[in-house]
């Protein structure tokens, strides 16, 4: 049985697509890990306000994957939210306060005021 004309052109347009957007996430990736790297590191006293889980996967027999995420406001009302490790999510709560070390979007350390 030929594959007609057609199909051809439309495996083709998708396989085009599927590896345009494979380029488009791993430049943003890279895009955003060397503007982070060109970032000061940066610490200055907030307070933590929220949090929030992201979970993905964890359908049919595949694992499921948590990101963890702390929201921070500065002393001048802004607010950041940051990506953190499971087991500093685990240790902080809305109310602490402390110094935020950061680079960019990237959590480096928090230090709770006792």
């Amino acid at each position: 049985m030929a594959v007609g004309f057609g199909s051809q052109i439309l495996f083709g347009l998708v396989f085009i697509v599927v590896i345009g957007v494979f380029g488009f996430v791993v430049l943003r990736g890279v895009a955003t890990w060397a503007s982070n790297n060109a970032s000061p590191v940066v610490t200055q006293a907030v307070t933590v306000i929220g949090k929030r889980t992201e979970v993905s996967g964890g359908a049919m027999n595949t694992s499921a994957h948590t990101d963890y995420f702390l929201t921070f406001e500065l002393a001048n009302q802004r607010r950041i939210e940051l990506s953190v490790s499971g087991r500093v999510f685990g240790m902080l709560v809305p109310g602490d306060r402390g110094e935020l070390t950061s680079q960019g979007t990237r959590f480096k350390h928090f230090k709770r005021e006792i």
